[in-house]
């Protein structure tokens, strides 16, 4: 079922993270465990069973690729771009980060299959606070309560292809308004951001559904959120102490693989 093209994401340049003690000095290329972070993602996606062509926005270079687009100066424009290079194939396109270098390729497939199924233009996953924790104690994740549990966002995005074209000054103005409150409020209502906030106290009052409305509303667009039990999906490279800590559990990873393999 190789029907689903993915875009990885590797835009990122040098430095590009400063301005944070902890952040890395690089992103896609840097090494994790003996190989690029990059490279362990993209083994991921070359290996799930759902996927077809693989292209990647970045000055990067992986084996798996099938094509390579020089980046933008901004995440969406790196979305757009990594679209236009898919010529021909499906209207549904996977956008991956190219910082999950512990997710595998069951991660990956089982989102895809449950993404596809809900026939919407935009289906993103969120994990359980309780399965990243027990998984990956030592990764620290933001987190945002609501009625149906505590969850934090995936690093995967199922979108068609027409909801990018359609509603491209949508997107990159709800980009742009990401990190200003103000503008945030304007765009998916005081209301709504006033129970985001309040549920951190009293998560009943905000509803994952809810959630889905305002998003859809705002994107202009089908919406919803798909509940992962792969935390690897969530599990982003963004610090230094994330590195290390990806660097050992894949380190070890590997060791298992390997006497797995002797015992066979």
């Amino acid at each position: 079922m190789r029907d689903i093209d993915a875009v990885v994401l590797a835009g990122s340049p040098p430095g590009s993270d400063s301005g944070a003690g902890d952040k890395l000095p690089n992103r896609a290329m840097t090494d994790i465990a003996g190989r690029p972070m990059l490279h362990w993602t993209v083994d991921a996606l070359t290996n799930a069973s759902t996927l077809s062509r693989i292209v990647a926005v970045g000055d990067v270079k992986a084996d798996g690729l099938d094509t390579v687009v020089e980046p933008g100066d901004t995440l969406v424009e790196n979305i757009k771009r990594g679209i236009d290079a898919l010529e021909g194939g499906g209207e549904r396109v996977l956008l991956v980060s190219a910082d999950i270098p512990m997710v595998t390729s069951a991660a990956i497939d089982d989102f895809v299959e449950r993404a596809t199924a809900l026939q919407v233009d935009f289906a993103y996953p969120i994990v359980r606070r309780e399965v990243c924790e027990s998984s990956y104690p030592q990764m620290k994740r933001t987190y945002l309560k609501t009625a149906q549990g505590t969850f934090t966002g995936g690093n995967v995005t199922m979108v068609t292809k027409s909801f990018v074209r359609d509603n491209w000054d949508m997107v990159s103005g709800a980009y742009d308004a990401r990190k200003q409150v103000t503008r945030l409020a304007r765009i998916i209502g005081v209301g709504l951001l006033a129970r985001v906030i309040v549920a951190q106290a009293l998560p009943w009052v905000l509803n994952i559904a809810s959630l889905e409305d305002a998003a859809s509303r705002v994107l202009q667009a089908s919406v919803a959120a798909v509940i992962s039990d792969f935390p690897e999906l969530a599990e982003d490279v963004d610090k230094e102490s994330d590195m290390q800590t990806a660097n050992a559990i894949l380190l070890a990873r590997g060791k298992t693989l390997a006497g797995e393999m002797e015992v066979l």
